[in-house]
């Protein structure tokens, strides 16, 4: 009984070829290869610069909370210290008006520092935060 041999076929697009591959779907898959390679320099590319844009933001949140929070303590300890010295004139009974009228400059301006707005100003920097990836592709200008 004879036996049919076949010739081995590409397995890409299944010609009869002496090798697994034939030359042009060879190159495809290389192509296809260096393609996933470039998409994957982009998405490294995009993700570094997502991490980049993520610690700057949580830098810059990190110094408002610092700012407002110096302020606010700055306030409650002033707020401490007036109420000190009031409960001391209280005590001694020596009220004298032009303490009085200090003191209400003094609560004045320190109602003002806590219900002013925060003179903080968010804004970006001429620079670029991250470097803008570039696509060279050959033949075009």
């Amino acid at each position: 009984m004879a036996t049919a041999t076949t010739k081995p076929c590409c397995v890409s697009c299944e010609r009869e070829i002496p090798i697994l591959k034939c030359g042009s779907c060879w190159i495809a898959a290389e192509t296809k290869e260096e393609r996933h390679a470039l998409i994957q320099q982009v998405n490294d590319w995009e993700c570094n610069s997502i991490n980049e844009i993520r610690q700057t933001a949580e830098e810059a949140r990190v110094l408002i909370r610092k700012h407002t929070t110096d302020r606010i303590t700055q306030v409650k300890d002033r707020f401490t210290q007036l109420t000190a010295q009031l409960q001391q004139v209280h005590a001694e009974n020596a009220f004298a008006p032009e303490k009085v009228s200090k003191w209400q400059e003094e609560l004045i301006y320190l109602t003002k520092q806590l219900t002013a707005p925060i003179s903080i100003k968010v804004h970006q920097a001429p620079s670029q935060i991250i470097t803008k990836i570039l696509v060279d592709l050959p033949g075009i200008a």
